[in-house]
C-alpha cells in the first residue's frame, strides 16, 4: 500500500509538470508583463547590444517599468546570443524547468522532516497552487516571480541545514543578492538575515552587504535620471486610513481566492489557531521576518502614486506567490503537530513500515 500511495504521488506530480511544459509548448506568450516588460526589456538588451540606454530613457516605453532591475532580461539575453537569436519560446522553456526545481527542493526540504508519502503529499498541495502553475508554463510564463519564490526555498534548504558553516551564510546574501536585481522587492528577503542566529554585528553585515546591488541600481536610476511611472508620495492622515481599508479588502478578497489558493488560507488560519508546535527557525527567523516582509509590501502600497485599488488587486496574488515558501512551511509544521494526522501516520507505519 506504501508504494502504491508513493507511486501515485508521483505520478500526479510527473502529470503537473508535464502540464506546465504543456503550457509553454502549445500556449506561449500568454502574459502581458512577460511580453510587454521582462521579453521586452530582454530584446532592448539584445538590439542595443549592451546596458539598454536608450530604451530605458524612451518615454514611449513607460509601461515597461523602465526602474525595475534587469537582471532577469539581462540574462535572457545571454540565451539569445547563445541560441543566435531573438527565440522567445526557448526562453520559455525554462520555466517548467524552474517548476520542477522548486518542487524537487520543496520535496527536499520536507522530507528532511517527515516520511516519504508525507512529504510527497505535501509537496503535491503546494505543486497544485494555480499562481505557481500558471508561473511554470500556464499563463504567467516569462515573468519574474516564479525565481524569487525559487530564491526563497533554496533559503529555507540553507536556514534547515543541520550544521551551518561559513560559506552557508555568504550563499544566502549572494541569493538575496540576485533576488534584488530579479525584482526590487527581491531586497526584502534580507530581513531574513537579521534573524539568523548569529551575533548583531554580523547579521547586520551580511544584511547590509546583501543590498548593495540593490542600492546600486537604485544610484543608477538616480544618476541616469531613469524615469518611473510611479514614485512615493506622502498621504495625509484620513487618506492613510481610507488606502488602508481599500488594501485590508483587497488582501481579504485574494486570500479567499478559491481560484488561486483553493481552501488553503482559510486552513492557514485554522493552523494558526491550534496549539501544535513549529520548529525553533521558524519560530526565530522565519515567522519574524515574514511579518516584518509583509509590512514592507503593504507599506509600499500605502505610500505608492499609483491608484490603490487597482494596484492590491493586481498584484497581491503575487506577493502571496512571492512569499508562499515560509507560510507553506509553516502550515506543514503545524499539520504536522495534528494529533489525528500524527494518529494515522503511526498506523501506516506498523500496517507498512519505512
Amino acid at each position: 500500500m506504501r508504494k502504491i500511495i508513493i507511486t501515485l504521488l508521483i505520478v500526479l506530480l510527473v502529470i503537473n509538470i508535464l502540464y506546465v511544459f504543456a503550457g509553454v509548448l502549445f500556449h506561449p506568450l500568454q502574459s502581458e508583463d512577460a511580453i510587454g516588460i521582462w521579453l521586452f526589456k530582454t530584446k532592448a538588451f539584445y538590439f542595443e547590444g549592451g546596458f539598454p540606454n536608450h530604451f530605458l530613457h524612451n518615454p514611449a516605453f513607460s509601461y515597461s517599468h523602465q526602474q525595475y532591475p534587469l537582471g532577469l532580461s539581462f540574462l535572457f539575453s545571454l540565451f539569445y546570443r547563445l541560441l543566435g537569436g531573438i527565440k522567445e519560446n526557448n526562453i520559455l522553456l525554462l520555466y517548467p524547468l524552474i517548476y520542477s526545481a522548486i518542487i524537487f527542493f520543496v520535496y527536499k526540504l520536507l522530507r528532511r522532516k517527515t516520511s516519504t508519502p508525507y512529504a510527497l503529499l505535501f509537496t503535491y498541495i503546494y505543486s497544485m497552487f494555480s499562481p505557481l502553475i500558471a508561473s511554470g508554463g500556464r499563463i504567467l510564463a516569462g515573468n519574474a516571480d516564479i525565481f524569487i519564490v525559487l530564491i526563497e526555498w533554496l533559503m529555507l534548504l540553507i536556514i534547515y541545514k543541520k550544521n551551518f558553516v561559513s560559506r552557508d551564510y555568504l550563499l544566502m546574501v549572494f541569493l538575496v543578492m540576485i533576488a534584488s536585481q530579479i525584482k526590487l522587492e527581491g531586497a526584502f528577503l534580507s530581513v531574513i538575515l537579521l534573524f539568523l542566529p548569529l551575533s548583531k554585528k554580523l547579521r547586520f553585515s551580511l544584511f547590509s552587504f546583501s543590498l548593495a546591488p540593490f542600492l546600486l541600481w537604485l544610484l543608477t536610476i538616480y544618476l541616469l535620471k531613469i524615469p518611473s511611472d510611479t514614485h512615493i508620495i506622502f498621504v495625509s492622515f484620513n487618506q492613510l486610513l481610507s488606502r488602508l481599508f481599500v488594501i485590508m479588502s483587497g488582501i481579504g478578497r485574494e486570500l479567499i481566492n478559491v481560484n488561486n489558493w483553493y481552501l488553503f488560507w482559510p486552513l492557514v488560519g485554522f493552523a494558526i489557531c491550534i496549539k501544535s508546535p513549529v520548529s525553533t527557525q521558524m519560530k526565530r527567523i522565519l515567522l519574524p521576518s515574514y511579518g516584518i516582509i509583509m509590512a514592507l509590501y503593504i507599506a509600499v502600497y500605502l505610500f505608492s502614486s499609483a491608484d490603490t485599488y487597482k494596484y492590491i488587486n493586481s498584484s497581491f496574488d503575487r506577493v502571496l506567490f512571492q512569499q508562499s515558501a515560509i507560510v507553506f512551511l509553516f502550515f506543514f509544521e503545524k499539520m504536522q503537530g495534528i494529533t489525528i494526522l500524527e494518529n494515522l501516520k503511526s498506523r501506516v507505519r506498523i500496517l507498512m513500515p519505512i
